[in-house]
């Protein structure tokens, strides 16, 4: 079998730093950064922090923006001996309270020694310290220390992961060197092994971002760009181009950052721009639509992007990152199903399918779902769909997704109850829904979002991606939350933009489309404080479908309700 373990340790880079970052500045011009500066910084910073009483185990909160500093005071944590755990910093003053919450019990959790941190930070990582009842110290990272350090002996862990927390409470994933060295490597050869990744917008404090977007560059020092996401989300355009310049390979970012540039970059924008040059667009992390890829191809394909370089994938973080992935060079393969045919257990009859270079040859109709593939494991991962006792079970059945793989965390830093995603003996039941095509992976949910109505699973995601192709463009996001209301499955819809008369049966409509007319749905308009998201973007639907039943959602006006119809 072939040897995954990295070539390339996670601090070989401090050894022999070659090439450089560039970090894009508060006045938006791109700053280079040398990796051998970098290295200095780092080292530097490490011998500090050892002199901060730092030892072998200890546990250290990285809270940073995105910049040089992050890259200085993680790695500076690891080549001292210690663990990192990203955290992700406040991103409005508007919800800075709702920050101290979740920094307190990020703090708590890892058991932090240290916290380090920019310097306009330092107050509310104080406060955050306190909050917790933790004692850990507070301490600046110093971008002017430089000097040789010889890396300690490694910790046990490499990083604590805080998942992002969709259905509960973050945890911390507990992520070794192993697993954490072995997902760069499958990661880096899966994309093809750039001379250069691109650009990243993604937060650092979250597995896509961290590992996808800033370890395997660095650690392979590839040349690569860094922006802050509220930057990208202020301005895409300016992501954009450093590809349409040449710069950068291979594109990373969920669904939503496609459908992002889709809705805020004109074609007119892009004259004189030539995407020929991108290898690879991956998209992952949460539900890939079709209707979002070939929207994207239909901007960007006029200006030389091959429509081949769409790879979708799969992954988590108590997976480190990567699990599946559309092969380099190969189209994206969709399916599509008969509405209604997808019940926990049972085989999916797969009508048509079509690479995407085909696609939009098939004939238009609304009796269809479709799924796009996720593609086959990547090196050295097994993945496995699994029915309710465990069993495996055959191609087209739908089951849980489980994984195993070199790059299967080690667990939580506590004891986790009732969350869907578990780690039994050497095997990760991630909580996803999905069956397999042709070997590939289609992933259709988490399951505990979906609710079931005659043997039928309905996924919330299913829903949101249906109003997604006919409302989002024009009027924005609608999230979709559902559960049992008075013991009956319920499925309700959160705005916080004012929704059109005329817009309400459509919607309704649309709805029914998925679940086949047989649940009722509630129609909300909410503050935008009520629709709270993980760190990562993604809804905590557990949390918003408790207040729907408790009354307790900001600002709620009931537009329609058809229980009450």
């Amino acid at each position: 079998m072939e040897n995954i373990s990295a070539p390339r340790g996670l601090l070989d880079w401090l050894e022999r730093p070659t090439g450089q970052f560039e970090f894009l500045d508060d006045r938006g011009t791109w700053q280079p950064c040398p990796l051998p500066d970098l290295a200095a910084r780092t080292n530097g910073n490490a011998a500090r922090l050892r002199a901060l009483g730092l030892r072998r185990d200890d546990r250290v909160v990285v809270l940073h923006r995105s910049g040089p500093a992050f890259a200085v005071s993680f790695f500076g944590v690891l080549a001292a001996g210690g663990t990192p755990c990203p955290l992700a910093p406040p991103q409005a003053t508007g919800y800075v309270e709702r920050w101290l919450e979740g920094a307190a019990r990020v703090i708590s959790a890892s058991a932090a020694r240290l916290v380090v941190t920019d310097p306009e930070l330092v107050d509310l990582a104080n406060d955050a310290v306190r909050r917790s009842g933790r004692s850990a110290t507070v301490c600046e990272v110093d971008m002017s220390a430089s000097e040789d350090f010889q890396p300690q002996a490694a910790a046990e862990l490499a990083l604590v992961q805080f998942t992002s927390g969709s259905r509960a409470t973050p945890r911390g994933v507990r992520v070794s060197w192993e697993n954490l060295e072995s997902n760069i490597e499958m990661i880096y050869r899966w994309i093809n092994r750039p001379e250069s990744l691109g650009t990243s917008w993604l937060p650092l404090h979250h597995d896509m971002g961290l590992v996808g977007g800033f370890l395997v560059p660095l650690v392979r020092q590839l040349r690569h760009g860094l922006m802050r996401p509220e930057q990208f989300i202020k301005n895409p355009l300016i992501w954009l181009e450093r590809y349409g310049t040449g710069i950068g390979q291979v594109m990373v970012m969920p669904n939503f950052g496609y459908d992002y540039v889709v809705r805020r970059v004109s074609p007119d924008q892009l004259t004189g721009l030539d995407f020929s040059a991108v290898e690879v667009a991956v998209s992952g992390a949460e539900r890939v639509r079709r209707s979002t890829l070939d929207a994207f191809y239909d901007l960007l394909g006029p200006f030389g992007l091959d429509r081949k370089s769409m790879q979708p994938a799969y992954g988590l973080a108590e997976a480190t990152l990567a699990v599946t992935g559309v092969r380099f060079g190969e189209p994206p393969l969709a399916v599509g199903v008969p509405r209604g045919s997808d019940r926990q257990s049972a085989e999916i009859a797969v009508v048509t399918e079509a690479g995407a270079d085909r696609w939009g040859e098939e004939p238009a109709t609304n009796d269809l779902v479709w799924h796009v593939s996720c593609g086959q494991p990547l090196s050295g991962i097994d993945v496995t769909i699994i029915d309710d006792s465990g069993q495996p079970v055959g191609e087209r059945i739908i089951g849980e997704i489980a994984v195993r793989a070199p790059s299967v965390a080690k667990g939580y830093t506590q004891n986790v109850s009732g969350s869907s995603t578990r780690f039994v003996a050497d095997q990760l039941l991630t909580g996803d829904a999905g069956f397999k095509h042709r070997g590939e992976l289609f992933v259709l949910g988490r399951i505990g979002d979906s609710i079931q109505v005659r043997g039928r699973n309905i996924y919330v995601e299913d829903v949101e991606s249906a109003l997604s192709d006919a409302f989002v463009r024009a009027s924005g996001r609608i999230v979709a939350i559902a559960g049992s209301r008075d013991g009956v499955p319920t499925i309700c819809l959160l705005s916080d933009h004012e929704i059109p008369v005329v817009d309400v049966d459509p919607i309704r409509r649309r709805v029914e489309d998925v679940t086949g007319g047989k649940v009722p749905v509630v129609l909300l308009r909410v503050r935008r404080s009520a629709l709270e998201y993980t760190s990562s973007g993604k809804p905590r639907r557990v949390s918003m479908w408790n207040k729907f039943l408790a009354g307790e959602l900001a600002g709620a006006v009931e537009i329609h309700d058809s229980a009450a119809s």
